[in-house]
């Protein structure tokens, strides 16, 4: 039999018909063992002739016509093997798993007990929190740059020096979850890219350390990015969310890592994203920007190896600015980019010529480019403005906006869909949307990858869809 295009199935779906003989619906089902035609009865998950083609290949579909199936289960020790696998790589009990993820004990028991029949959306939805692509549970999946970010998230957790934070069990397991978003995101990019030439797509580019202080080096590469993202070298970043994210495609997610992370920045196979904390000092939009300038940094120059597929900063890291003090120059060079991206030294020069106390050039500083008055302060004493009086302590407290609060956070506070985590909001739950406004993913799936119920995600979708995250 020819190879069957799931555009010309899905057009012509009158023509087939399913298990019962009745004419076919244009969906398939597809459960632990196998994708079949879709039915009333159906409890599995329901996918369009494009999904089942693009994770399973054409022969699926051919296969589904013949034998009435395609079987994706390919030993009796799938997919528990792989959950096992990837939990012990990742350093986790099954209590643990259970408690961080909100999914009951028994069902991850079930998850890893060889042989036994699970629900398949439970099977996705802890495949998605152990990182895993839930498409392949049951196919012996290469775990891959899975196995290499689990891996490296076991050390961190019990590990505490001056480049890495103890992890918890629940933030090891965001973090997984954070690279499985991270993947998808890069995935959906391939299929509705960003409008050719409407905006910059800026990729990492690796950047060896060069002889000298690496705050200069710093200094330097956030001149190259403001450029690379067509900003001249003194206006302030309205939104860092929306340049990175929905603007140029960066994944810039946020969740919930504890009290002492500030940001990572995560390497899944040959993806990269970046990952700030929501909670601790990060409540202040302020210091969320800053911790996302620094994990920029890292994103766009730093080579695999010094990423090591994870890279965790702390707040005590970004709060000790570039002094000699932090040791690894890499964390040096990130500190003095951040700050010089956001704010560039040469519009701060600009903002206090004028000023008359230490006081007021912070806090014309920190309103203007949205950053903290400590980050502020590092930066005015680098400035070389040359001004004494604005030189030595000064003891004020100033908050960020309304309008920075919601330049920031418009996304995350705005969603249509408010059971949706942090971290699959933005641009991720756009691209969604639009796969399955345009009837290439079910609502099933579309509710599957925004981790929320199939009523919200219907009821959602319009105001996804209308939703401008780009200009907030």
């Amino acid at each position: 039999m020819p190879e069957i295009d799931p555009a010309e199935m899905a057009a012509n779906a009158g023509e087939y018909q399913d298990l019962d003989g009745e004419p076919w619906n244009g969906l398939f089902v597809r459960s632990q063992v196998q994708v079949t035609f879709d039915s009333p009865q159906a409890t599995g998950h329901r996918m369009t002739p494009f999904e089942v083609a693009k994770i399973f290949g054409k022969v699926a579909l051919r296969k589904i016509v013949e034998d009435g199936g395609f079987p994706i289960v390919r030993s009796p020790d799938e997919p528990a093997q792989t959950f096992r696998r990837q939990r012990n790589l990742l350093g986790l009990t099954i209590r643990q798993v259970a408690l961080a993820s909100g999914i009951p004990e028994n069902a991850v028991i079930a998850a890893e007990t060889s042989g036994k029949l699970n629900p398949v959306r439970s099977l996705e939805r802890l495949a998605q929190q152990l990182g895993l692509d839930e498409h392949r549970i049951g196919l012996e999946q290469d775990l891959g740059g899975a196995s290499a970010l689990g891996t490296r998230l076991k050390r961190s957790m019990g590990r505490n020096d001056t480049f890495s934070v103890v992890l918890t069990p629940s933030t090891v397991l965001r973090l997984a979850e954070a690279a499985w978003v991270i993947a998808k995101q890069a995935a959906f990019e391939e299929l509705e890219p960003l409008k050719a030439g409407s905006e910059l797509r800026v990729r990492p580019q690796a950047e060896p350390l060069w002889p000298g202080p690496a705050w200069k080096q710093g200094y330097e590469l956030a001149q190259r990015t403001r450029e690379l993202f067509g900003l001249d070298n003194e206006e302030p970043v309205p939104s860092l969310r929306s340049l990175l994210d929905e603007r140029n495609g960066i994944p810039l997610l946020a969740i919930e890592m504890g009290q002492k992370v500030a940001g990572a920045t995560l390497a899944n196979s040959r993806h990269r994203g970046i990952v700030v904390n929501t909670v601790g000092l990060n409540k202040n939009v302020w210091m969320r920007r800053t911790a996302a300038a620094h994990e920029l940094c890292h994103f766009l120059w730093d080579s695999d190896e010094n990423l090591d597929r994870l890279r965790v900063d702390s707040y005590d890291l970004l709060q000790r600015g570039f002094h000699p003090n932090v040791a690894d120059p890499i964390e040096q060079r990130a500190n003095a980019f951040a700050v010089e991206f956001l704010a560039p030294r040469r519009g701060v020069l600009g903002l206090v010529k004028a000023v008359k106390t230490r006081e007021d050039a912070l806090s014309l500083i920190s309103q203007h480019y949205g950053i903290s008055v400590s980050a502020a302060g590092y930066h005015l004493d680098n400035a070389n403005h040359g001004n004494q009086a604005l030189y030595g302590e000064a003891h004020i407290s100033v908050q960020p906006s309304d309008e920075w609060q919601a330049a920031e956070n418009f996304g995350l506070d705005f969603f249509p869909m408010p059971s949706s985590p942090y971290a699959r909001r933005g641009r991720f739950a756009q691209l969604v949307a639009r796969e399955v406004d345009a009837g290439r993913l079910t609502p099933d799936s579309g509710a599957l990858l925004l981790a929320v119920s199939l009523e919200e995600f219907k009821n959602g979708i319009a105001g996804l869809l209308q939703l401008d995250l780009r200009h907030h």
